[in-house]
């Protein structure tokens, strides 16, 4: 979605949000080229000496990430990264529907399968989350009835179990986003599975796009999926070996985000605000951290209103990173950041306060870099409408954080809990005003730049509240 587009769609989130928030291939762009952002203050971080005092951070409430069994040992680190890198170099634009080839044609051609949703999801399956579902196992059985991916970004690991095996899979995207489906197998995995991906319509029969070998020599498809139909649609993606056959070393990742293209690489030096790269939203970003204390630092043009979602991944991949991301306002400011949410990758969800520029800065928790640090970001937004709203805040002895005010809060479940510079705090929804109010107990130091936010028992992370 251009940014035309997303002012257009968030005119009037926007103008809610500033009445409550008071406080081809890939793109070669060498750095002399760059486009550098009209300010370019100097970024402190908040997380290395977080890191640094108290170890790393994990984010609250998350469980063990999807990962591939045992592909570590099939193809050795130097491998890895050099496919890894051959993702960037490759990912543009695919063809809608793939041409024959000398394999002649899936074995799909003569045994069509058509794909459903659950009957307990029915049509009301419209619409995302809005925080990203991050690293999980597919849900089988899902040969028929597809498995639901109620939000993106989001990584996939399944396997092609037996012959004639296919995974469906179900989202909702609208005409205005551009959807980027990636299989990752035998690049990274040294998996088996010479891997046929196609989208269908949402009757589940009807073919929209298709791919089987995207990535040269590789086995690997990858398809940049524009949807027809304008609002929100159901889409099904189907993952299945070209030839019909399985087994347990037939594993894969499915990649699913709404990027445009094409997917961006970066561009060396980008360690300060200066020589940072610039991100489209929604965006694809392949980087690494070749040395000891590398810094990438990136920027993006934001709208108040969104709700961003920042997705770092690298674990997933094997990478011998440990990567962090932080976000910072246009003038340096820290409002968040995260460590470890996707087992050691990092992911989070943050309702922006104004619109305007905002950089990103990723490093490795420890400050290694080597050969085979590498990482892929995906940069999108959703609609923030459901996200809480911190407006204010109650403190005793002029430091004490006591109490965060607000709208949107949820009660249900655990209900919704604060956070300080990005670390969760002992706090509850207040009894008598449990959508309005978070008491904190007890009550924590502050200082002036400290950064609070309330996360919901949906996800949904509000705006950052700066302390004056």
């Amino acid at each position: 979605m251009s940014n035309a587009s997303r002012f257009a769609t968030t005119a009037a989130a926007t103008l809610a949000a500033f009445s409550l928030l008071l406080i081809p291939a890939f793109t070669t762009v060498n750095a002399a080229q760059k486009k550098a952002p009209a300010k370019t203050p100097v970024l402190t971080s908040k997380m290395k000496p977080r890191i640094a005092a108290n170890g790393k951070g994990v984010a609250k409430r998350v469980n063990p990430p999807a990962r591939v069994a045992d592909a570590a040992e099939k193809l050795a680190s130097a491998k890895r990264a050099s496919a890894f890198s051959s993702r960037a170099a490759s990912a543009g634009s695919s063809p809608a529907v793939t041409e024959a080839s000398a394999k002649g044609a899936p074995w799909t051609a003569a045994s069509p399968r058509r794909a459903s949703l659950p009957d307990a999801k029915g049509t009301s399956f419209i619409g995302r989350n809005g925080t990203g579902l991050g690293d999980i196992f597919e849900d089988e059985p899902n040969d028929s009835v597809a498995h639901i991916l109620d939000d993106v970004p989001v990584n996939v690991v399944g396997e092609i179990s037996f012959n004639d095996d296919i995974d469906f899979f179900a989202i909702t995207a609208d005409s205005s986003e551009t959807v980027r489906l990636e299989i990752v197998a035998d690049r990274i995995f040294g998996s088996s599975l010479d891997s046929f991906l196609f989208v269908l319509d949402d009757d589940g029969e009807t073919t929209l796009a298709s791919n089987d070998d995207f990535f040269g020599e590789s086995r690997d498809s990858f398809i940049r999926f524009d949807p027809p139909a304008g609002g929100n649609n159901v889409y099904f993606i189907a993952v299945t070996d070209f030839g019909g056959a399985g087994g347990s070393s037939f594993d894969y990742v499915l990649n699913v985000t709404i990027a445009e293209s094409p997917d961006l690489v970066e561009v060396e030096p980008n360690d300060t605000t200066n020589n940072s790269d610039e991100i489209p939203i929604p965006g694809f970003m392949f980087a690494d951290a070749q040395f000891t204390d590398d810094l990438d630092v990136y920027f993006i043009e934001g709208f108040a209103g969104e709700s961003l979602i920042i997705d770092v991944d690298a674990e997933l991949f094997f990478s011998s990173m440990d990567p962090v991301v932080e976000l910072y306002d246009d003038g340096g400011g820290f409002l968040f950041g995260v460590d470890d949410a996707d087992g050691l990758d990092p992911r989070f969800n943050i309702l922006l306060p104004y619109t305007g520029v905002y950089f990103i800065a990723v490093f490795d928790a420890q400050g290694v870099g080597t050969d085979s640090s590498y990482y892929s970001m995906n940069v999108s937004v959703q609609n923030g409408a459901l996200a809480p709203r911190v407006t204010s805040f109650k403190f005793t002895n002029f430091d004490i954080l006591k109490q965060v005010r607000g709208i949107g809060f949820q009660s249900a479940g655990d209900g919704a809990y604060a956070e300080l510079n990005s670390f969760e705090v002992n706090s509850f929804n207040s009894p008598n005003k449990p959508t309005t109010a978070i008491k904190v107990r007890p009550g924590v130091e502050t200082d002036p730049d400290d950064v609070i936010t309330v996360v919901n028992p949906d996800g949904r992370r509000s705006n950052p509240g700066v302390i004056n």
